[in-house]
């Protein structure tokens, strides 16, 4: 069981985290969609509609991939299971724990349990994955058990110890070349496909099983540059 070391004046809850919402202009401008799509004197399609479009672009893109693409998140993280895999070192063991995002500045808060602990701050590189939560103190969970049915059973010693952290990218800057690109290639394809016209492929599932789903990231190519930033599972 993870066990810090108690030290006067150290506070039980972790600060209060703000995260950062990114500026669709920022990501990709409307004169960037409009350069490739070629659509700077189409009258069919105002920028409210390519904001539309942007908009939807980057919402398929965070659900195909699993990134954080629109704006930073603060992150709670339940790891009372990976607290219970201990990592063991001379002098140094720890526990590894794989976090849900990246994370934004590599600072990180551990805190609840029962009883409650108090706050310990983690420090990891920005962008890691992975962090190491250290060791200090080992103790048996011997409280009574009130299911008879249930002994005998693993039960997790570090119940409810939870990781906070901000998670995402730095800025719009930070997010990957091929995330735009894709973004693009499904904007051009909703201009090109609005409304009832989206029926390429629909009577084509013979040939490919997705062919039939009238599915715009698919069809206009944006999922094959995405494929490039989906994180490892």
């Amino acid at each position: 069981m993870l066990m810090p070391e108690t030290k006067a004046g150290t506070p039980k809850d972790p600060p209060v985290l703000t995260a950062k919402r990114f500026e669709p202009e920022a990501i990709l401008s409307l004169e960037l969609i409009r350069q490739h799509t070629k659509s700077d004197d189409v009258i069919r399609v105002p920028d409210n509609l390519l904001s539309l479009y942007r908009d939807a672009a980057l919402q398929a893109a965070e659900s195909y991939t699993g990134m954080l693409l629109r704006q930073q998140q603060v992150v709670t993280q339940d790891v009372s299971r990976e607290l219970d895999i201990l990592v063991t070192r001379p002098r140094r063991p720890y526990y590894k724990v794989r976090l849900e995002y990246p994370t934004v500045d590599g600072v990180l808060y551990l805190y609840g349990g029962w009883p409650m602990l108090d706050v310990v701050t983690i420090h990891a590189e920005p962008g890691d994955t992975t962090v190491r939560v250290p060791f200090q103190h080992h103790a048996l969970d011997m409280s009574p058990c009130c299911r008879p049915s249930h002994c005998g059973t693993p039960r997790p010693a570090n119940f409810g110890v939870k990781l906070m952290y901000r998670a995402g990218l730095t800025d719009e800057q930070a997010i990957p070349a091929s995330i735009r690109m894709g973004a693009l290639k499904y904007i051009a394809w909703a201009i090109n496909n609005p409304g009832d016209e989206a029926l390429s492929g629909v009577n084509q599932s013979n040939v490919n099983p997705q062919a039939g789903r009238n599915n715009a990231a698919w069809q206009s190519g944006a999922v094959e540059e995405w494929r490039l930033c989906v994180r490892d599972a």
